[in-house]
This record gives structure tokens, sequence and C-alpha cells, in this order.
């Protein structure tokens, strides 16, 4: 029965000297029964182990899934769960050791895997820019990431094991939220689920601000849980009210420009200057909306200057008026 078994079953005298071991040890270690037998148990195990399980054989205290690491024959690291119960005689006398050895180099090869792998998780849902939180079908708060720290000023200690709507739901939408919560549990939808929508939220000193927000719903076994990840929009609001009032400015100053262009074009001469001699005709073309300079017309009769049109003053604007030269042609 005992080949049979897939485990390493062994017999050890009172000093730890190994008298019996099944078959098993060739798929466990690489060694035969005949190669393990007279050896002592610490002659197996790595050095590490080798010093912190000297001196159990003389215990007399049986063991139960104690962790041993040992070499296969051909290198690679073993590592076994073994049980050990001393025999007895009628006067109390240790007489020898019956135990096994159950390989779990697999499983804990496995396990190490996995722990790695939910550091990586872990490492990653802490240094994210987003909030990352996780609830129960209760609305309970079961993982709360430094950013949702930062971000609602609650710190991970006081926030799980909180309902979730009394940590970052303004109260005027908690009614909504414990609506859609038994709406969801009852037929698997919601409104706001498996997509992103944009939200009001609240921190802890009661301020409240915009944020983005995507749910979604994981069944597990019976029940569900709801993993949120929430990013602040505060400063893309603020953007956003920026450029439109850029844009309401811009507007206006437009409107302003086009009021200014149109005064200027009232202010220009309306007719040319004619005499019975000659006719002057000129023009102004701004060089942008609005020019800053106007021409009039001037001509001497008996000694004086005479002006054809009143003299305005010059509206300042962005670039200077271009000129084209008076034209004078003979009556």
């Amino acid at each position: 029965m005992a080949d049979l078994s897939g485990e390493w079953l062994w017999e050890q005298d009172p000093k730890g000297y190994y008298l019996y071991s099944s078959i098993a040890v060739e798929q466990i270690l690489g060694l035969t029964p005949a190669q393990i037998i007279g050896k002592h148990y610490t002659e197996l195990l790595t050095a590490q182990d080798q010093q912190a399980h000297v001196g159990m054989s003389s215990s007399q205290q049986s063991f139960h899934a104690l962790v041993n690491h040992y070499r296969h024959s051909d290198g690679h690291p073993v590592i076994t769960e073994s049980t050990g119960l001393p025999l007895l005689d009628a006067a109390g006398n240790l007489v020898k050791w019956r135990g096994v050895d159950r390989d779990i180099t697999a499983r804990m090869q496995f396990q190490n895997a996995l722990i790695e792998s939910e550091k990586r998780t872990r490492l990653i849902i802490e240094s994210s820019i987003n909030a990352i939180i996780i609830m129960d079908a209760h609305g309970i708060v079961t993982d709360w990431n430094r950013r949702a720290e930062q971000m609602f000023g609650w710190p991970v200690d006081a926030a799980i094991g909180a309902r979730l709507e009394d940590l970052i739901i303004p109260p005027r939408f908690r009614t909504a939220h414990r609506s859609g919560m038994r709406r969801f549990l009852a037929s698997g939808s919601g409104p706001i689920l498996n997509r992103q929508t944009e939200q009001v939220a609240l921190r802890r000193d009661g301020s409240e601000f915009p944020v983005e927000l995507s749910v979604a719903p994981l069944k597990l076994g019976d029940s569900y849980i709801f993993s949120a990840f929430i990013h602040d929009i505060s400063g893309r609001k603020a953007a956003e009210r920026q450029i439109r009032q850029a844009q309401v400015e811009l507007a206006v100053a437009q409107n302003e420009l086009k009021i200014a262009q149109q005064i200027q074009a009232g202010l220009s001469p309306a007719a040319p200057l004619k005499t019975g001699e000659f006719e002057i005709t000129g023009v102004c073309l701004p060089a942008d909306k609005v020019g800053g300079d106007y021409f009039d017309y001037f001509y001497r009769d008996g000694g004086r200057s005479t002006s054809s049109s009143p003299t305005f003053p010059a509206i300042p604007s962005v670039r200077p008026c271009s000129w084209s030269k008076p034209v004078a042609r003979s009556g």
C-alpha cells in the first residue's frame, strides 16, 4: 500500500536516520529507497532547512504540514509538506519516527506566482491616476486605492467597511443610488453601468466637484461586486469655461470692430472734390478691419486753404491705413 501511494512514506530511528522509504521518493527526489536508507534526514535538506530543523528528531513532538526544502538529484528545488509522528514504547521511550512527505512544489510555485501577480495588480491599482473603488452588493466599500484617498479625503482605513454613498455621493443623489442598486440586483441592468458618465462627487470636507465615472459589475458566486474608476475632471471643466468665456469675449470684440469699421467708413468724405478746372478722387484701404488715419481735401483760393469736409480725430486700430495716390484730371 505504501508503494502504491504517490506520497513519500518513511521511517526514521530515534536519531533521525532513515530506516524505510517508499518508492515515491524516486519521483520526488530522484533517489532510490536504497540511496535514502541509512542517511540522516538533514543530509537531504537545503542548508537553510538544516539549520532550522536540527534537533527535531530528538524533540519527540509530532509535527504536521512542516514545509521542507530539498534539492532533486537533477538539481531543481523540491518543496514538500511533511507530517511526522513519534512512536513510543510502553515506558515512553522513542522507538522510531513514522511520517509522510507530500510534494507541493507545483502548488507553491503557483501560489508564489499568484502572490507576485497580486502584488503587480496592487501596484498598478495604487499607482493609477484614477480613483479605484470596489464595493459589494450591499454598497460597502471593500477596496480603496491611494488616489481615492487623495481625491475624496478619506483614508483607506476609514473608507473600507463604510457605505459608499456616505463617502462620495452628495445627499440629493443617494436615494437614486439606492434605487439603482436594487434595480440592478433584481434585473441585472443599470443606467450607468458599463459606460462612462459625468457625475457630481462629494469630498470629505463637503465640497462637490465633477468626475467621470465608469462602473463595472462582476458576479462572484450568487452575489456581485462593483468596481468603479473615477477621474477628477475639475481642471477640464475649468478649461472649458475659460474657452467659452474667451469665445464670448472674441465675439464681442469682433462685433465692436465691425461697429468701428462702419463708423470709420461713414466718416470718410462722401464725394470727391470738384472745381471748374479739376477733380480729385481718393480711396482709403484699411490694412485690417479698421484704419487709424483719415484723409481730407484742401484747396487754395485767394491765399486761403479750405477743407472740403470737417476734420475728424483718428480712431486707434490694429494696423495703419494704406493709401492710394490722389488722381487729378483737367475738368
